[in-house]
């Protein structure tokens, strides 16, 4: 007896689609385009030159020296055998801090109302969406000093977790504020009371300490970008 032949399932072949037309091999094939980069006038040339290590160095050594060492510690250890004393021996503010200004938005700010008279920022990949701080002291010409130089190892030195900008405020500018300005807002009013207040309260000796280190960095400060037409 012969076996009967079973049926076979015929099977089609989904035809190819053209390469270049759409759901082709060759648009599969292409891989999502990453988004672009959005690129602001002050990441795309560095503003200043950054100084020299061994500036770098000096300016750093300077700044612990005349500022850092100077300003109260921000933490106080307490004495068991004597904590009034020890309370009492660092204070938790001082007229010197005043004239010390940290954080990005405080400097620029004051960099563009022209209170600055000089600045030090902290030049790594991490700080370069605060680029815009350089361009501003460009703009403004308050002298700053381009460091290379990590935002978190700058704000150890100030016993913080990061500082990516300084600056040290005018004296000058502090003064007139205080006694000849005209302050059309309550806050204004208030800013100059305290500007008042902080002249007053530095000391000769605290005002030269200022001017010294003040001076320095201005003679240290970093070369503009020539090939930058601004």
């Amino acid at each position: 007896m012969k076996k009967k032949e079973g049926r076979v399932a015929v099977q089609f072949k989904r035809a190819s689609l053209p390469s270049n037309a759409p759901g082709g091999s060759a648009s599969k094939s292409k891989k999502k385009a990453p988004n672009a980069l959005i690129e602001r006038p002050w990441t795309v040339h560095a503003q200043f030159q950054e100084l020299a290590k061994e500036d770098r160095d000096i300016v750093l050594d300077r700044i612990q020296k005349e500022i850092i060492d100077v300003l109260p510690s921000p933490q106080t250890k307490t004495s068991k055998s004597k904590p009034k004393e020890h309370a009492t021996a660092v204070p938790k503010t001082s007229p010197f801090q005043s004239c010390i200004v940290r954080g990005v938005n405080q400097v620029a700010r004051m960099v563009a109302r022209g209170e600055l008279r000089v600045v030090v920022f902290a030049n790594n990949p991490e700080s370069l969406v605060f680029a815009h701080i350089p361009m501003l002291c460009r703009l403004h010409k308050v002298p700053i000093c381009v460091l290379h130089l990590s935002s978190k190892t700058f704000g150890k030195m100030f016993h913080v977790n990061s500082v990516v900008v300084m600056g040290i405020k005018k004296l000058t500018e502090v003064a007139n504020t205080a006694n000849g300005a005209d302050a059309t807002t309550q806050q204004q009013q208030d800013e100059a009371d305290t500007a008042a207040a902080v002249v007053v309260a530095l000391s000769e000796t605290e005002r030269r300490q200022l001017d010294s280190i003040s001076e320095f960095l201005i003679a240290k400060a970093s070369k503009k970008n020539h090939s930058l037409t601004a």
